[in-house]
C-alpha cells in the first residue's frame, strides 16, 4: 500500500468522488431553519444528511435532526448534483402517521443551499405548507 499526501481540498474532493463510486455513503452537515405557524414560529438546529448512491445522479437521503429535544430520521430520494448543480427530493418523516416534505437546492462546490416546505393535500390537490431553508457541506 503506497501513502499519497495530497492538498486537504484535492483530499475532500477525492474522498467525494470515491464514496460515491464504491456506493458508500456520502456525509454532509450543516443547519436548518423552520418558519411553521403562520410564520410566527421559528425553529433551527444542525442537520447531518447521508447520501447513498441509487443510480446516476439519483440519491436515497437519510436527514438526522432534533426538533423539540427529540430526534429524527427523515427518508426519502434526491435526484441532482450534490457537487455542482441543481437538486430536489421528497422526504418522509418518521412519525407514526408520517408527513411528505419536498426541497429544492443548488450545490456548488459541495456547498448545497436550498430550500423545504411540507406538502399536505387539501382537496385532492397538493399544497406547500410552512417553509424552511437549510444549508449542507459536504
Amino acid at each position: 500500500m503506497r501513502k499519497i499526501i495530497l492538498p486537504m481540498a484535492l483530499f475532500a474532493f477525492a474522498s467525494v468522488a470515491l464514496w460515491a463510486a464504491d456506493g458508500g455513503a456520502i456525509e454532509a452537515n450543516g443547519k436548518y431553519h423552520w418558519v411553521h405557524g403562520g410564520g410566527k414560529k421559528h425553529d433551527n438546529g444542525d442537520l447531518k444528511a447521508f447520501f447513498t448512491p441509487a443510480g446516476k445522479n439519483k440519491w436515497t437521503v437519510k436527514f438526522h435532526f432534533s426538533w423539540k429535544k427529540e430526534k429524527h430520521v427523515y427518508s426519502g430520494v434526491v435526484t441532482g448534483s450534490l457537487k455542482n448543480g441543481s437538486l430536489s427530493g421528497r422526504i418522509e418523516s418518521d412519525d407514526k402517521k408520517p408527513r411528505i416534505f419536498a426541497f429544492s437546492a443548488n450545490a456548488k462546490d459541495g456547498a448545497i443551499t436550498g430550500k423545504h416546505w411540507e406538502i399536505r393535500t387539501r382537496k385532492g390537490k397538493e399544497i406547500k405548507t410552512d417553509t424552511g431553508t437549510f444549508e449542507l457541506s459536504l
